[in-house]
């Protein structure tokens, strides 16, 4: 996963929950999490921002963050059009 990320320029952030910042849950809940729980991962394509693709829980393998890359390349080649 990490030469995937490295290959498309992808920047990736994470939220530190260990004191439970409320702006943090404010994100999580905007995101529609309504739970706040965690693992939560959100996508933000080039181009739709405001649309972004989520994702919760746990995952055993990369492939299914490398589908959800790979959406998100891909929506953004249509907005590029």
């Amino acid at each position: 996963m990490k030469r995937f990320v490295e290959a498309n320029d992808i920047v990736m952030l994470k939220a530190d929950k260990t004191k439970n910042p409320p702006e943090i849950d404010e994100l999580l809940l905007k995101l529609g999490n309504p739970t706040r729980q965690i693992p939560f991962y959100a996508i933000f394509p080039a181009g739709r921002a405001n649309r972004p693709i989520v994702m919760d829980g746990l995952y055993a393998s990369p492939d299914a963050f490398i589908k959800k890359l790979e959406e998100a390349a891909a929506s953004e080649a249509v907005v590029d059009r």
